[in-house]
């Protein structure tokens, strides 16, 4: 798997050398799509209307269980789409009354039975997602 690279607030990088478009490839580029499709809405993206765990679905619901359930499988469901990532765990927590933590960990697809994870917010008033891969 090859991927440009991006920031985590999705700027693509330029490498300073030569001026043209940093790559990423095994795990780190699987990193960057999980989080692409965690902060994508179905739609958004015109090259693929369906990609993306539509998390914005979730504005102004309660931070109960119920909804972070409804939350994790949104996250398994798009992760398993295309078979992107095979049997993802995703827990959500509750950090405050409008902030949900959530933790997708996977299988390496470089180093067999290592697991990786990534680190996300999601903020149930806006709908805005911040992610970012624990393990580079």
């Amino acid at each position: 798997m090859k991927d440009f690279k991006i920031t985590d607030d999705g700027m693509f990088v330029i490498a300073a050398s030569s001026g043209d478009l940093e790559m990423v490839e095994g795990d780190a580029a699987l990193a960057q799509q999980i989080i692409f499709r965690l902060k994508t809405f179905k739609g958004d993206w015109t090259l693929s209307p369906d990609c993306g765990a539509s998390l914005e679905q979730f504005i102004g619901q309660p931070n109960t269980r119920s909804t972070r359930n409804l939350i994790e499988q949104a996250i398994k469901s798009e992760l398993a789409r295309g078979g992107l990532v095979i049997s993802p765990t995703v827990t959500c927590i509750q950090l405050s009354e409008e902030e949900v933590y959530i933790l997708v960990e996977f299988a390496s697809i470089e180093t067999s039975g290592k697991k990786l994870q990534i680190d996300s917010q999601l903020d149930l008033r806006t709908g805005k997602v911040f992610a970012r891969a624990l393990n580079k």
